[in-house]
């Protein structure tokens, strides 16, 4: 019985694992095609976003940097930085997923390559450090950090470029 239990955690873990990982590559084909609801289907009413730059030097601040607190103060910064709908100007990859569930709770950290060309073509890349909570039997994001290692013009690169809009 004991053996059967242990593989049915095993198993539940799993699954919970890959939901996360579906949640996330719902979360960035919503944002990709400018689904703002698609978008914040994936959050909890209460949930908190913070964006940064990674090793940022005092005084200096990456593009969106700020702590966003609830549905609408995240909905109002997605507003912002939505694609048109039907019109390529982003692609999120999250790459090298690392997701630890513990019962109704679950961290998760990905990393972000990021192309894209709205007004010109870009390179970003940083890390996504998320809170999920599960709730009746689907999982949210709780609390969401992003933080950049570059932003960059695509013709300068992230060697000389490393960030653009750094005030």
């Amino acid at each position: 019985m004991m053996a059967q239990q242990s593989l049915e955690a095993r198993i539940k873990m799993l699954e919970d694992i890959k939901a996360i990982e579906q949640l996330m590559w719902n979360y960035t084909y919503a944002l990709d095609y400018g689904d703002l609801n698609g978008v914040l289907d994936n959050f909890l009413d209460n949930a908190a976003m913070e964006v940064g730059m990674r090793g940022a030097e005092k005084g200096k601040r990456a593009a969106l940097e700020g702590r966003y607190e609830g549905k609408k103060a995240i909905a109002e910064l997605y507003r912002s930085v939505l694609p048109e709908k039907d019109r390529f100007t982003v692609a999120h990859l999250i790459l090298n997923p690392v997701v630890t569930v513990e019962g109704e709770k679950a961290k998760g950290m990905f990393y972000l390559l990021e192309p894209s060309g709205r007004e010109r073509a870009m390179w970003g890349q940083g890390r996504y450090d998320i809170e999920y909570v599960k709730v009746s039997g689907k999982w949210k994001i709780s609390s969401f950090k992003y933080s950049w290692n570059f932003n960059t013009p695509y013709e300068d690169g992230w060697a000389k470029t490393p960030m653009v809009g750094v005030g």
